[in-house]
This record gives structure tokens, sequence and C-alpha cells, in this order.
């Protein structure tokens, strides 16, 4: 009896079977086609048909193919016969997976769509001068090669932070800084060879060598990480902030480098307030482009900004700051970290952002500053023998307009001009306008009209009565933003002031009239007590320099109360006594 695909039935005499209770095996010929019945025992009602033994013998040869056929056979085997796996017998399901496999490629293009306009966006906000496709436009050769970890082997790499280097402990060190404790190069090009090779030292000094996890018998160098703090604005906004990072660095074993640039706010170099001896490496130019000048995404190719944390506080450069009162740095940040900032950094080194804590670690830091040998002789030729014994008295009263009105750089229109007194009037408008809009430009709106706000209450006339409170014989050490505050209160107190000139100094944030403010600065934090304006950094870096005892006008008592009011709220209504 012939079967189908040719399959061959034999049995002993050509009769027909009658039952099987036995197995089917393959000849010893190796022939797929024939097929031996051994001790079998047929009946009719046992007879297979044709149709059923053709599809045991197809499900029989796959399961064979699947089991003892190599991949690329079983590949080959699909490839020249599709029915094996898309059998004609199973239309539905092969319609169901072709549907399946159509909605799979079309959900795959849209959300790639999607990701990528969210990733234009993303380049748009970051480098905002570009446009939306500066990510694509821009051909290899425009993107400003900095480092190349995968390009520039470690034995060379030296080369990209300065090409010059002759020294092998210069190159070494160039190589250590890069590979082992990843800091990015724009950094390390702001540093001369000699602030690098100190960088190097303090490092090496700090290294730990922990366990490699790759090999059980070795270790792998671990780097402290390094504290960038870039202080910005004046000298009590970098003196705040510097004294709070200084306690950062400290708490938590990284070494500390001062960015402390020359500008507009501040026109004096760090040595020249400070002594050598307060052993800061200070860097006083550093040339970065616009914010963020490395991010950890974007055309700029270098691996070490993945390494590091950068943080901008300043609103004019980074307008999606946040804001400094909202931020605390915890351990969520990598080794490395840059902040750029004006305003005190709160972390768990610092333990208390209050000034009147004598004993706050950032506090500390700040006393432990040496001051320049020409300050400490200044501070001993003005500063009078009974300052501890007398109550510093801080005036802030001079709108930002105001102030720069006072500085020849921003002179009001000349004399000659007084022939027209309608046309001058006019420009001095437009003068006081500009500088508005300058300000703002600067510091930010907001902060710009909350400033103007605290320094119209902290003028003298909110002083007075708190000075009578502290006694008829008690004499002052004053310092103020303006001269006519200073008569005012030598008018009022006769006898009873003491303050220093600053009409010699020329322009308020130069050089020689900011050496005048760091000796006010120490001379109030002298003083037994000190009676500040509220919303100055000035007067709350004289507080954490001095003993803690410190009351602020606008804030502690105003032009007509001596001490601070109660206040309480309830729903939307404010209630004092």
């Amino acid at each position: 009896m012939t079967l189908a695909n040719g399959a061959l039935v034999l049995n002993g005499n050509g009769s027909v079977p009658s039952r099987t209770n036995s197995l089917l095996s393959r000849g010893a010929s190796g022939c797929n086609d024939v097929v031996l019945l051994k001790d079998v025992e047929y009946t009719t009602e046992a007879l297979l048909s044709s149709a059923e033994a053709s599809r045991h013998h197809h499900q029989h040869h796959q399961q064979q193919l699947s089991q003892h056929l190599r991949w690329s056979e079983w590949v080959r085997l699909v490839s020249t016969q599709p029915s094996l796996l898309w059998p004609s017998t199973r239309p539905r399901v092969a319609r169901a997976l072709r549907k399946a496999a159509a909605m799979f490629v079309i959900s795959a293009v849209v959300m790639f769509g999607i990701f990528e306009v969210l990733v234009m966006h993303r380049v748009a906000r970051l480098y905002p001068d570009a446009g939306l496709n500066a990510r694509f436009s821009l051909r290899s050769d425009e993107i400003p090669v900095i480092y190349r970890r995968e390009d520039q082997i470690e034995a060379d790499s030296w080369a990209v932070v300065d090409s010059t280097s002759i020294l092998g402990r210069e190159r070494a060190c160039s190589i250590s800084l890069l590979n082992t404790h990843k800091i990015p190069v724009i950094l390390l090009r702001a540093m001369s060879a000699d602030q690098r090779a100190e960088l190097c030292d303090e490092l090496s000094s700090r290294t730990l060598y922990v366990p490699d996890p790759e090999n059980s018998s070795g270790t792998v160098a671990e780097s402290p990480g390094v504290l960038f703090a870039h202080v910005d604005f004046g000298l009590g906004n970098r003196l705040r902030a510097l004294g709070s990072l200084m306690a950062l660095a400290s708490g938590t074993g990284r070494a500390l480098v001062v960015i402390w640039e020359r500008n507009a706010h501040l026109n004096a170099s760090f040595h020249d307030l400070f002594h050598q001896e307060n052993d800061l490496l200070v860097i006083e130019r550093f040339d970065a482009p616009a914010w963020p000048w490395c991010p950890e995404t974007g055309p700029v190719p270098d691996d070490n900004c993945r390494a590091i944390t950068a943080i901008n506080l300043i609103a004019r450069e980074n307008p999606s700051r946040v804001h400094p009162s909202k931020l605390f740095i915890g351990e969520a940040v990598h080794r490395n970290l840059y902040i750029k900032t004006a305003y005190f950094v709160n972390s768990g080194s610092a333990i208390t952002t209050r000034p009147n804590v004598p004993h706050a670690p950032a506090n500390v830091f700040l006393r432990r500053l040496i001051s320049a040998p020409k300050i400490q002789q200044r501070v001993l030729q003005r500063v009078p023998q009974d300052i501890t014994e007398r109550v510093g008295v801080h005036v802030r009263s001079l709108s930002i307009e105001k102030e720069r009105d006072s500085d020849p750089q921003h002179e009001a229109p000349p004399a000659a001009l007084a022939l027209a007194g309608a046309a001058v009037d006019v420009r001095a408008a437009l003068v006081r306008k500009q500088q508005t809009l300058e300000a703002e430009s600067e510091y930010g709106k907001d902060n710009v009209e909350l400033t103007n706000l605290w320094r119209s209450r902290t003028g003298v006339d909110a002083f007075v009565a708190q000075m009578q409170a502290e006694g008829e014989n008690q004499k002052f050490y004053v310092a103020s933003d303006s001269r006519e505050s200073v008569e005012r209160l030598k008018e009022m107190f006769p006898g009873r002031i003491e303050s220093q000139s600053r009409e010699e100094c020329g322009r308020p944030r130069d050089a020689a009239c900011v050496e005048l403010a760091l000796v006010d600065l120490i001379a109030l934090s002298l003083t037994r007590r000190l009676l500040g304006s509220h919303y100055s950094s000035f007067s709350e870096v004289a507080t954490r320099l001095g003993n803690g005892d410190a009351l602020f006008a606008g804030r502690d008592f105003t032009a007509r109360t001596v001490r601070a009011k109660s206040c309480s709220r309830f729903l939307l209504w404010w209630t004092c006594s």
C-alpha cells in the first residue's frame, strides 16, 4: 500500500493490517521515504487515512528539523520553503502576525519623530544662537575639538591642556588631571602650569586607593574630586558665597579652586585684598563661552564634561536656574563640582545658613582669611582703638540707579549742557532709564525692584531711634554707601561717630575703593554689636565675621520702632503689634 509523500507500507503477506501496537522507525539505509512496520498486528479500523498519515509525517519532519539541524540550515530551508513557517492551514494567524508587524513599524516611526522633536527643542534651549537645526547642520570641522578619548591616547593627552609643556612632570600632571581626576579641559586651560602642579599635589595627598572590582588583588585610585568655586558680584556677595563653598569643600574632602574674576561689579583681584598665605588656588581669568559651557550633552566633545556637576546661580546667565534659597547640595552630585554664585550655598557641610551663628563652618572659614598687608596697615591706621566698645552701623540706602550715578563711569551729562535746562532734564532721565535697563539685565528685573525696595527702608531715618536707644554715651562706627548719610548722623550724634572717608578712592568698584570697603567690613565685625541693613550682603558678611550680635533695619527695627514688630497672619490679612 502506498501512502502520501511516497512512503511505502509493507507487511509480510500483503494483507490489510488489523491492529498496530508498535513504533515507526526509519530504514537502515537512511531513506526518508521508506517506513518499515515491525511486529505489527493490523485491523481495518486502525488504519490511518492517507491524509492523516501525510499530516503526521509533516509534523514529524518539522520536529526533526527544529531539533537536529543547525540554525544556518534552518534559515536556508525557511527561505526556500516558506510553508514550514507559514503553513497554508493557518492563514488567519499569518494575517494577524503581519498586521502586528505593521503596527510595530508604524509605532516605532511615530516614537522616533516625537523623540527628534524633543531633542531639537532641547538643543534650541541649550544653544539658542545656533538655531533649531544646529545639531544637524554643523559640519565636523566646525565643532571645536577639545578632547576625544577615543581619538587621543592617554600618553599624549597632556597636549590638549598645554601643547608647549616640555617638562615631564608637567605632562604627567596634565595626564593625571585629565584621566584620573576627570577635570574638563576648559578649566585646566584656565590654570597656569604652577597652579596645575599645585592642584596635582593637593589631589595626590587626598587620593584614596580602593580594591579593584575587576582584579581582586589590585587597587584603583579614587579621586577626591575638585570644587570650583566661581564667586561673582560685589565684595559682600563674593565673601558670603566663598565661605559657604569653603565649608562644602572641607566637609566633603574635595580640593578647592576659587575663580575670582575682575569685572564691572568688583574691579579688584583676590590678592589685592587677601594674603598669599591663605594658600588658596585662585583663577583670576576664566574665558568660558556662554552658559552652559560644559553641558553633559551637546556638540562639545569633552568626555570629562560628563564627570562634573555644573551649577550657575546667576540669573542673567542662567534664567532657568534653581533659586539660591531652594538649592541644597547633597550627595547626588559628581565628585567634581562647579558652582557659580553670588549667594550662600546651602549644604550638609554648612550646618546652617544663619549669619549670626559664630561657630557655623562657613563663618569660621571666613574669619580664617588673612587680609593683605596693606589692608592690615590701613586697619591699624583708620580704625579707632576702642572699636570693640563701639556699636557698628551700616547704612545701605542708595538705589542701584543712584549708586551708578556716583560712579564716574555713569556720570550725568556735563555741566556745559546746563545752558538748556530742559534738555539736561531729558538727558538725565534717559541716562537713568539706561542705567535701570543695565541693572535689570545684570541682576534681573525682580531682583532690582526688591533690592531698591529694601534700600528705601534702610536709610538714615530707620537707624536714628535704635541708635538713640543704645544710650547717650554710646559711640558708633559708621559705614555707608552715601557720604550724605554719614554727615547727617554726625550732625545728630556729634562727637560719637567715627568713619573713614572714601573721597580719594575714585570709582566705587575699583580696587582702591574696594580695599577701603574691606577695611570697613573688618571694623564693623570688631564692634560689640552691629546695626545693619536688611537685604545687604555687606551687613550679612560683617555679621558672619563678628560675634553674631546684630540687628537689621527694615526687619528688626524701623524708623518708628526700636524693636521688631510681632506679626501674625490670618488667612489673607497680616496683623502686627
